[in-house]
């Protein structure tokens, strides 16, 4: 088996994106979260673990775009996914792959990328 560098894996991960699934070098499976400095985020069977750089495999299936947000009505609610809890705002606007976002409870304007974008609360 070929040796492959931290570095190589770590330049892998960068260009995951959330809910890809990933093989590890334990022989499972895991969506892909967000990467830290040495391990990155992961559900491994619906348990969000941090898993080593080093355990990254290959990708085995990207995940599907969710473009919903590009339909959203000015004050529309909507919910984001961060780190497996959902985060609830209203639309305030886009600006390229960036959703503008506000806290209906502290009235905040949150950018957020539109990789975290969970969907419309009124589709749940």
């Amino acid at each position: 088996m070929q040796n492959v560098s931290f570095q190589s894996k770590y330049l892998a991960l960068v260009g995951m994106n959330v809910g890809d699934i990933v093989k590890l070098s334990n022989g499972q499976e895991a969506s892909f979260i967000r990467l830290k400095q040495k391990k990155f985020e992961g559900n491994i069977n619906g348990v969000p673990s941090n898993i080593p750089v080093e355990m990254f495999v290959s990708l085995v299936k990207k995940a599907e775009k969710n473009e919903g947000y590009k339909d959203l009505k000015l004050g529309e609610p909507f919910f984001v996914n961060k780190d497996g809890k959902a985060l609830l705002f209203k639309f305030s606007g886009l600006e390229k792959d960036i959703i503008v976002g506000t806290n209906p409870i502290g009235n905040v304007t949150t950018r957020i990328p539109t990789a975290m974008f969970g969907g419309r609360v009124r589709d749940l």
